[in-house]
């Protein structure tokens, strides 16, 4: 008798339980369905992205890989946008964006990327005098800063810009040998059965979500601290800077640095002396500067994020402020100012 009244308190406890859960599971997905919650990536850690390019091997054993002309989302010379003519019209002012991912604007539609936004702004306000501007959006995913002034130098070049603007992202010591390793990572990740089970629950889904969320700043410091540390990986950003610098004098275009900072909360900001690390070897070639991360009006940034885990690409809200800022930022430095007669001045 004991022991008949002890199973069915179980099957009670059990059968409690599991409506429990099912109770959890349909509210998770009420909410998602209402608006109310973003829906959990289900154990996925790094979802394919909408508006991504085609990356195929480069034949340029420095690049690694490029954006597959043939692909989506680029042009006939492999970068985002409309065809543009290499030879520029009369009365142009042509910028250049360097950078990965985030430049590219991995996620969002062109016309709602930084660039395109950047554009669309200076082309808006352009008064009778001033000359027509011209935003090429050179970024490709996994590029470093290495990387971003070759690309710069063999194929950038030859569309004369006026204005160099790289765009730096704490990943950027790290070269793009390293997105084929973290995608095979994040493939065996997303294969545990816990991740496969989440598949079918929203609830699951959110649970491991949160516990990913909770590891992301600790890994994230770690995995960028020892980059931050290697000779050779920080080498290739000084260099770079310094190249790019002095390609600014020998060809006559202006040169800026923007960094775009990784989307947390910025009043506990993890990555802050990687920022400051970068800010002085900018300094040190003598070219504007902007940290993005004093300047984005959304401090808790992880509202800027594409999904809970990724820290890394901004939403179409995050393109979108930091071309205000990027803006002013250009305006005020007199990066956009027409160039005076003469030999160009160091670091301009």
């Amino acid at each position: 008798m004991g022991t008949r009244r002890v199973a069915g308190n179980v099957a009670l406890v059990l059968a409690a339980l599991l409506v429990a859960l099912l109770g959890a599971e349909l509210a998770c997905r009420l909410f998602v369905a209402a608006g109310w919650s973003r829906p959990s990536l289900r154990g996925r850690i790094a979802p394919e992205l909408p508006y991504a390019a085609r990356l195929v091997r480069s034949d340029d054993p420095k690049l690694y890989i490029e954006n597959d002309p043939a692909g989506p989302e680029v042009n006939r010379d492999g970068f985002r946008g409309p065809d543009v003519a290499r030879e520029k019209p009369p009365g142009t002012f042509r910028i250049i964006v360097l950078g990965d991912s985030v430049t590219f604007g991995l996620g969002v539609p062109t016309e709602e990327t930084f660039t395109a936004r950047l554009g669309a702004s200076l082309a808006a306000k352009r008064s009778p005098n001033d000359p027509r501007y011209e935003v090429l959006n050179f970024g490709v995913s996994g590029y470093g800063t290495a990387q971003e002034i070759h690309l710069l130098e063999v194929k950038g070049l030859a569309y004369h810009p006026d204005l160099v603007l790289l765009v730096y992202i704490v990943n950027d010591p790290l070269g793009p040998e390293l997105l084929a390793l973290s995608l095979r990572e994040v493939a065996e990740l997303e294969r545990r059965p816990l991740n496969v089970a989440a598949h079918h629950s929203e609830l699951l889904g959110l649970v491991l979500d949160r516990i990913g969320l909770l590891r992301q700043t600790g890994r994230t410091e770690a995995t960028y601290d020892a980059a931050y540390r290697n000779p050779q990986a920080w080498a290739g950003v000084t260099d770079g800077l310094a190249e790019l610098a002095r390609l600014g004098r020998e060809h006559d275009f202006r040169v800026a640095v923007v960094v775009f900072p990784l989307l947390y909360d910025f009043a506990h900001y993890p990555c802050a002396r990687y920022h400051e690390q970068v800010r002085d070897a900018v300094a040190r070639v003598g070219v504007p500067f902007l940290d993005l991360r004093f300047e984005l009006p959304l401090r808790e940034a992880t509202g800027y994020r594409l999904n809970v885990l990724d820290d890394t690409h901004p939403n179409a809200r995050g393109h979108a402020d930091a071309a205000v800022a990027i803006e002013r930022f250009l305006r005020e430095s007199g990066a956009l100012a027409p160039r005076a007669a003469g030999p160009p001045s160091p670091g301009t």
